[in-house]
């Protein structure tokens, strides 16, 4: 099989531009960018992280999730307290905002990966699906740079 560019390439592309419209969609329909749904998508999974948690989970600096942080409390989608153990902590936690912000955000992809998908059959989708699911796999497994915890 010959593809332009080889398989990376590919995968890179086609994330890249899946990215691009996923970030437009979600600041035109729900006002929030891609970084502050990953952190909302892991409080919603974790609730009650400290920044410091959050920046180790999604790979970026303790400055930046501090500054997405203060954007979603503003609007109202997520509450920040003292942590119950430690006076000088800060633990995150979704709003019932931000949990309904964050499924609106999980049926806008879906939407979205639609018409991506509809050139595939639906044994095809399946075996895709494992596909990135094996790669998924690999590519987050504890101890790699880019693991998802």
């Amino acid at each position: 099989m010959d593809t332009p560019g080889g398989i990376v390439y590919l995968f890179q592309h086609i994330g890249a531009s899946l990215q691009r419209q996923v970030d437009q969609s979600l600041l035109e329909q729900l006002g929030i960018g891609t970084s502050q749904f990953r952190i909302l998508k892991v409080l919603q999974i974790h609730s009650g992280m400290s920044q410091r948690g959050l920046a180790s989970n999604l790979g970026q600096t303790e400055a930046s999730i501090s500054r997405q942080i203060r954007i979603l409390h503003v609007k109202g989608m997520i509450i920040t307290q003292t942590h119950p153990r430690s006076k000088r902590e800060r633990v995150t936690a979704l709003s019932s905002k931000g949990d309904a912000v964050v499924e609106a955000a999980q049926k806008l992809f879906e939407q979205s990966a639609e018409p991506l998908l509809k050139c595939l059959s639906l044994r095809q989708q399946k075996g895709f699906l494992e596909v990135l699911s094996g790669v998924h796999q690999q590519t987050c497994s504890p101890g790699n740079l880019s693991a998802c915890n």
